[in-house]
């Protein structure tokens, strides 16, 4: 009996030594949305966090990951917010969509909560403590996208913008970097809107007085509106937003879209045939860049880390160093304007039959 107690005592010891070996889990809240129609920028940004996990497991031994679908519905983003809060009490939280960060970031700053969201839009985390955004601002990609304009010599602007936070915040942004000599005319359509004969007509008696013309539209709205615009004899610039991304997938016909310009953060060449090959598409593969790079930025913290705290970890991100990952160089910027975020190269693209060329400025 002794030697049986003894035994439980060694084991027990044993056990004990282990469990207190083992590192307490970094929780990692993931809202975004995963059904409805921004699934797949959701999933894309998905993938980027499952492949840096599955990629190099002993790096992630102490993150978990919980993922909530918010089809980027903010009601649901906050739902699945507390609702994580609850059960995991995460150590940050990552969510992807400027409609339910903004629902979101007031919420994190009172509850102390960290939250990182792929928002453009600084008014998500300015003035604000536990907020970052992993993206560069939507001043950024306008000032790119005006500045390739300009090459151009387009000056009259006319944009077709869906009624949605994303869009409509790039739109006002665009409009506010123009020149005196410039013009912006906003056509405003909701975000589920299909037809387009009405707008189509509309614009069609001021369409000889349009340089450029941009669809801030999602690619299914925007394929429905290019198939009515390209029947009108006008042979000015197509631009657009990075929602174009999606044109990798088979059911968009790319002969509408063809010479179409818009901007996008650059990603390492590398890393989308990796993620191609995973994946077998590269629909949205920026999004997917960025939670690779998020995520791989959250496991090396997790494991160079000494008080492992809340604390410790917003240190870490606010280091100014430059780091490399599948977006190039990257790194953490803090400033009145656009807050704390992480800031990237930003590149033109042009789409082709053939593909889709890069403009490096």
């Amino acid at each position: 009996m002794k030697r049986i107690v003894a035994a439980l005592v060694v084991l027990l010891c044993r056990l004990t030594v282990g469990a207190a070996q083992m590192p307490t889990p970094w929780h990692i809240g993931v809202t975004l949305p995963l059904t409805g129609p921004a699934a797949a920028y959701g999933v894309a940004a998905r993938n980027g966090f499952e492949m840096a996990r599955v990629g190099n497991p002993e790096r992630f031994k102490r993150i978990v990951l919980h993922y909530e679908d918010t089809q980027l519905q903010p009601p649901r983003a906050l739902q699945s917010f507390h609702a994580l809060q609850r059960r995991y009490a995460p150590i940050a939280f990552f969510d992807f969509g400027s409609a339910t960060s903004l629902a979101l970031a007031p919420v994190a700053e009172q509850k102390r909560a960290l939250l990182l969201s792929s928002a453009y839009d600084p008014a998500v985390n300015r003035g604000k403590k536990n907020v970052f955004r992993f993206a560069n601002t939507t001043a950024d990609y306008a000032q790119i996208l005006l500045d390739s304009l300009r090459r151009q010599g387009a000056k009259r602007l006319a944009l077709v913008v869906a009624e949605n936070p994303f869009f409509t915040q790039f739109a006002d942004t665009l409009g506010s970097l123009v020149r005196a000599e410039e013009r912006v005319t906003i056509y405003s359509v909701q975000a589920g809107e299909t037809e387009f004969g009405t707008l189509a007509a509309k614009m069609q008696h001021a369409r000889l007085t349009y340089d450029a013309v941009g669809v801030f539209l999602f690619v299914e709205q925007a394929t429905q509106f290019l198939r009515r615009w390209r029947t009108l004899p006008w042979n000015g610039v197509v631009f657009g937003t990075d929602a174009f991304e999606e044109l990798g997938l088979p059911h968009i016909s790319p002969s509408l879209f063809e010479g179409v310009l818009f901007p996008n953060a650059r990603v390492n060449p590398d890393f989308l045939e990796s993620y191609r090959q995973e994946y077998g598409s590269s629909s949205h593969y920026t999004f997917a860049a960025g939670t690779y790079d998020l995520a791989n930025l959250l496991a090396d913290a997790s494991v160079t880390c000494t008080r492992c705290d809340l604390e410790e970890l917003r240190e870490t991100l606010e280091n100014p160093a430059m780091r490399a990952g599948a977006m190039g160089g990257y790194r953490f910027v803090d400033s009145p304007i656009a807050g704390k975020h992480f800031a990237s190269s930003i590149v033109m693209k042009v789409i082709r039959k053939g593909g889709v060329e890069v403009h490096e400025y």
